[in-house]
């Protein structure tokens, strides 16, 4: 209810929306790209790698940042310039080592490799948004919502990339709905309140 109340009271619910969409098309664009890539071999394999890449790391940050920019917290706030652009930066080059890895068939477990990859990228670019969050306040963390949203995005990503492998005609809707839920679930009323001094 703490979650559902947040994301109700706490945000502009239009912005919301376009979040989910962001994340919704996105996460569908990249798996097809994904897909793709296992069909290819050389110097193309490496260019639709590229593409996965360039769209994942792009969707993952602009619905982290859509997300924040609908998220009213009553006080005046602002991003750090260098942080920001570097949790993109993160986002893209995290995607490309998680989504290479995973269809490298270094090992069968390479693709819950990847998808570990992918979702510890989706963390790490996360919290990177959030220390450039600057707020005329003070932000502070719930430790229990904080362990939820790096074990659902990296075990729900292990997953995405596990079954994409395996689902045949059906790789592309079980990637985009697996793939679909961390940014969703973790915007950052979730996981942090902010109160002034």
């Amino acid at each position: 209810m703490t979650v559902l109340g947040c994301i109700v009271h706490q945000h502009n619910i239009w912005l919301m929306m376009l979040s989910g969409l962001i994340c919704v098309a996105g996460s569908s664009v990249t798996a097809q790209l994904f897909l793709r890539t296992l069909k290819t071999s050389g110097l193309q394999k490496t260019g639709w790698h590229f593409l996965t890449a360039i769209v994942a790391g792009v969707a993952i940050w602009c619905t982290h940042f859509v997300g924040m920019l609908g998220f009213d917290t009553g006080l005046p706030v602002g991003f750090d310039p260098f942080l920001t652009m570097l949790s993109l930066v993160i986002a893209i080059v995290g995607s490309a080592a998680g989504f290479v890895f995973a269809g490298s068939g270094f090992t069968r477990f390479a693709p819950v490799i990847g998808g570990t990859i992918v979702g510890l990228t989706i963390t790490f670019m996360h919290y990177t948004g959030m220390m450039a969050y600057r707020v005329q306040g003070i932000v502070s963390w719930d430790m229990s919502y904080l362990v939820a949203s790096i074990v659902l995005s990296v075990g729900l990503s292990a997953t995405a990339l596990h079954f994409a492998m395996q689902a045949g005609s059906r790789a592309g809707n079980v990637m985009t709905g697996l793939l679909s839920h961390p940014a969703l679930y973790r915007h950052d009323g979730v996981s942090s309140r902010t109160h002034a001094d």
